[in-house]
């Protein structure tokens, strides 16, 4: 019986040591990129939305209005992966660096 304890207390110890060494630093940068969820679509549009009212002239502009209105039916179809990259294609084309949070 004491043995099965130590065992469990001893895993228990590595295990969380292990958590906490873990921080978001010392992560690859693969997964430090955004992963396209419905949050990374919402803050992706709220971006565009406030954006547009100053780069309303460029040239392609009507392109990508077209673009989120494209990438926001995907996200809500929850085709996430699909709706990000036309959200951060439709910044793109007025010339704005995409953020996701």
């Amino acid at each position: 019986m004491k043995r099965v304890l130590l065992c469990l207390i001893a895993g228990a110890l590595l295990t969380s040591t292990a958590t906490f060494a873990d921080t978001y630093d010392n992560l690859p940068p693969m997964l430090k990129a955004p992963q396209p969820t419905g949050a990374s679509c919402v803050s992706l549009q709220r971006q565009f939305d406030a954006e547009i009212v100053t780069h309303a002239n460029k040239p392609r502009a009507a392109s990508a209005r077209e673009k989120r209105r494209k990438g926001e039916q995907e996200c809500n179809s929850g085709r996430y992966e699909d709706g990000v990259k036309d959200l951060v294609r439709a910044l793109r084309y007025i010339d704005v660096q995409p953020a996701m949070y």
